[in-house]
């Protein structure tokens, strides 16, 4: 059996990126949460995966002072739009519901702080998300051009943490992920995140009862 790795461009526009294990003759792009998957940790594997958070630090205790920020923790749908302003892509968030912080509509424009080109750092990388759009997002009011979005991808009733960037956390500890997933095309978000340790799925009910709810 030997290791595949594809990268796919969707017609929303969307880069899919994932790898899996393919015998000669089939094609199997990623795959899904298993509870039996070796324990990982989100940002527990080098250094370079502790630097990796681009300054964003430790995401429970982000979570856990966000209300007071004013940032709202919510649940739904993202696409982008195509639309971009000065380092910023426009992200269309439908089917929000809020988890934590203050509530917002079930559907409002967002901008992910995703600079042109290839990222530096998972952080500089806009962030992932599910390939059918689904997410988990931390919502910055007054950013930037609007409301400013840092999602995290939303599989089942798991989260997949990153080892780098502004979704990870050593301290959050769950089975290792390899599926699929979809980030802004060009930005290299996903093979940043896989260099520095891969991903973790988390619970969704956990992930919210640290933001305070």
């Amino acid at each position: 059996m030997r290791k595949r790795c594809l990268l796919l461009i969707g017609v929303t526009g969307l880069l899919l990126a994932g790898c899996g294990s393919a015998t000669t003759g089939a094609s199997t792009v990623g795959r899904t949460i298993a509870p039996t998957d070796q324990p990982a940790s989100a940002g527990q594997s080098s250094p370079a995966s502790r630097a990796a958070t681009g300054g964003c630090g430790p995401l429970g205790l982000r979570l856990r002072s966000a209300a007071g920020r004013g940032q709202s923790l919510v649940t739904g749908y993202g696409r982008l739009t195509g639309h971009t302003r000065a380092g910023y892509r426009e992200f269309e968030l439908t089917g929000l519901r809020t988890l934590a912080g203050p509530a917002v509509p079930s559907r409002l424009t967002s901008w992910l702080s995703a600079p042109p080109g290839r990222a530096a750092a998972a952080a500089d990388a806009g962030g992932l998300w599910a390939p059918d759009g689904r997410l988990v997002a931390l919502l910055t009011p007054g950013g930037g051009p609007g409301m400013i979005a840092s999602p995290a991808p939303l599989v089942g009733d798991r989260v997949i943490l990153s080892a780098a960037g502004c979704w990870s956390d050593p301290a959050l500890t769950g089975s290792r992920f390899t599926g699929e997933l979809a980030e802004v095309p060009g930005s290299d978000g996903y093979r940043l995140a896989e260099q520095a340790g891969g991903f973790t799925n988390y619970p969704l009910a956990e992930l919210s009862r640290l933001a305070g709810r």
